[in-house]
């Protein structure tokens, strides 16, 4: 994954989860200076997680990757 690509996720996931639950604290009734603090620290704390996420995602594959490289350099030297 690109870093672009990477970055581009956790800040639409920002913004999707400050909205979504800047609405529902709307919903509750909850004053509007309160909810965009919530909002905020929801989407924080999501973005945070998906960002974990993506990033033992990346590692994983790039091990996985280098791992394949290096058996077949290996391979060379066994035949």
């Amino acid at each position: 994954m690109k870093k672009s690509a990477f970055i581009s996720d956790i800040i639409f996931t920002f913004f999707v989860s400050s909205l979504f639950s800047l609405c529902l604290f709307r919903y509750n009734r909850i004053e509007l200076w309160l909810a965009c603090l919530l909002a905020l620290f929801c989407g924080g704390l999501a973005s945070g997680a998906i960002a974990a996420w993506l990033q033992n995602k990346r590692k994983y594959h790039f091990l996985k990757k280098s791992e394949e490289a290096l058996k077949q350099k290996l391979s060379l030297h066994l035949v």
